[in-house]
């Protein structure tokens, strides 16, 4: 899916909604955090502050979005535990299809929470086309988190195959988290046609606009 803007992923958003910070980037402005605890009447606990600290370091560290495969959840690093990882998954057998990739679509996760809409590219599901795949082609889809939470993203009627690096041993997905401030990508097979259902499968974000329907014909 083309994207018609020049910014960096991290800013991608404010092509589709106007100029001015992301939710993100105020929230990790100097005393942005405070304010924002007060307005939820949240208490400054010491787990609430290093969430949101882990959030302003994964969006100031880079311009770019980076590979979090290997990176456990939020409070599991460090406890002296060992946790699996995305990076851990690999199939028992190689997958049935082993070709490259036709083509590629890019969608960043973006959202405002302010408002609490939230879409794929800075649009909601009645503002975005659908994804059209020709039966039989090879697919690669590309997650961009932009938003300060974890989306985990499901696509009915199609295995989602997760390029962790196990090449060929590729997990088969049937939904795939994506962490803040991650890039994931996997490969489709459009192997069944129909209209099929990509969405968070957080349900009021699915409602209030997370949602494409990929069409294989």
């Amino acid at each position: 899916m083309a994207l018609n803007c020049d910014r960096t992923p991290t800013t991608h958003s404010r092509c589709q909604r106007g100029s001015g910070p992301t939710p993100a980037e105020r929230l990790c402005s100097k005393g942005s955090l405070a304010r924002f605890l007060r307005a939820f009447r949240l208490r400054p606990s010491s787990l609430l502050r290093d969430r949101a600290k882990n959030l302003c370091d994964y969006r100031n560290s880079s311009e770019t979005t980076t590979d979090r495969l290997s990176t456990p959840g939020e409070g599991l690093d460090g406890n002296g535990r060992r946790v699996l990882t995305y990076a851990n998954l690999r199939a028992r057998y190689p997958g049935a299809d082993q070709r490259p990739p036709d083509r590629e679509f890019e969608f960043h996760l973006t959202g405002n929470m302010e408002r609490f809409i939230w879409g794929f590219n800075g649009k909601t599901f009645s503002e975005n086309a659908p994804v059209r795949l020709k039966l039989g082609e090879r697919a690669r889809f590309v997650l961009i988190n932009d938003t300060m939470m974890e989306h985990p993203i499901h696509l009915h009627g199609l295995w989602s195959e997760l390029e962790n690096g196990n090449q060929e041993f590729r997990p088969y997905k049937h939904t795939i988290n994506v962490k803040p401030a991650e890039r994931v990508s996997f490969l489709v097979s459009a192997d069944t046609p129909g209209h099929w259902a990509f969405h968070c499968h957080l349900f009021y974000h699915m409602e209030s606009g997370m949602f494409l329907t990929v069409i294989v014909s």
